[in-house]
């Protein structure tokens, strides 16, 4: 057994069921004969395997919340931040996650997942900070972010533009060259974790596609759409998944290789289901 355990720092978490299971841990090392009879009858929780579910999966109800709150000794700033990375998990809503994520970044701002998170946060927020990327990879001696604006479809302002080349600069994406007088590009691309993509992607997502309306309304003959509607098995589903994987991965390669861009291009790839399933639950 470990002598005088530590409690686990619930501000080095994002990830609250990971947070809960490294607590319950502590409480085993700090107290061989912990049970979760205890927690029933000192914390009220409604039953012995409340706690394990929860940390397998199960959704912690708000009628539950502060007594979790109370089992891991947590006030002030700490139960706050606890709430918040709950809430964050839980959201129904991108408002609400969204403001899950300030009261995190706000309580938390050091800790390395919360510093990724915000980054991917702040460069998917706009959907031209992506294709400024791109356009000045293309453009790497213009650096007049007035000129750079004019190049954008659809069209976006100056001061649109100079942010966006503000903020790839500071995530340390871009860096002006005197010497050569061009743009260096540190990074093309961006990775993110699994969360970030939940809420920094899906409003990026909305612009893309909307930015697809735009082409196809007023550019048609030089771009290309193309749809398919199927019926198709689970397993083909999965199949057709992995196969849009594997052909995003190809084109990356492609593009990787490319050495003398002339276009800021968007692909939207989407397999969407239109139909309940047969025989009503899905399977998985």
């Amino acid at each position: 057994m470990i002598s005088n355990p530590s409690a686990p720092n619930v501000f080095a978490y994002l990830d609250f069921r990971s947070y809960l299971k490294d607590y319950l841990n502590y409480l085993r090392q700090k107290n061989s004969a912990f049970t979760f009879q205890t927690l029933v009858e000192q914390f009220g929780l409604n039953s012995r395997a409340h706690y394990i579910d929860i940390v397998k999966g199960r959704k912690l109800t708000g009628a539950f919340l502060d007594n979790y709150i109370k089992i891991c000794g947590l006030t002030g700033d700490a139960a706050r931040y606890f709430r918040a990375i709950v809430g964050y998990d839980q959201a129904r809503t991108d408002a609400e996650k969204t403001g899950c994520f300030k009261e995190i970044l706000a309580l938390s701002p050091q800790l390395e997942t919360v510093i990724v998170e915000q980054e991917a946060y702040r460069y998917f927020s706009k959907w031209y900070h992506p294709v400024m990327l791109s356009m000045l990879d293309i453009y790497k001696g213009i650096n007049d972010h007035r000129e750079i604006a004019r190049m954008f479809k659809p069209k976006i302002s100056a001061l649109q533009a100079k942010q966006a080349i503000q903020l790839l600069t500071e995530l340390g994406f871009i860096s002006w060259d005197e010497q050569r007088k061009q743009w260096m590009l540190h990074h093309k691309f961006f990775k993110c974790t699994d969360k970030a993509l939940v809420i920094a992607l899906k409003e990026f997502h909305k612009k893309m596609i909307d930015a697809g309306r735009h082409a196809y309304e007023n550019d048609f003959v030089n771009q290309d759409f193309s749809t398919l509607t199927l019926s198709t098995s689970m397993t083909t589903k999965k199949e057709i998944e992995r196969m849009i994987i594997d052909f995003r991965k190809t084109i990356m390669e492609k593009v990787k290789a490319d050495a003398d861009p002339r276009f800021v291009v968007q692909m939207n790839l989407q397999l969407f289901e239109l139909s309940k399933p047969l025989g009503g639950k899905k399977q998985r």
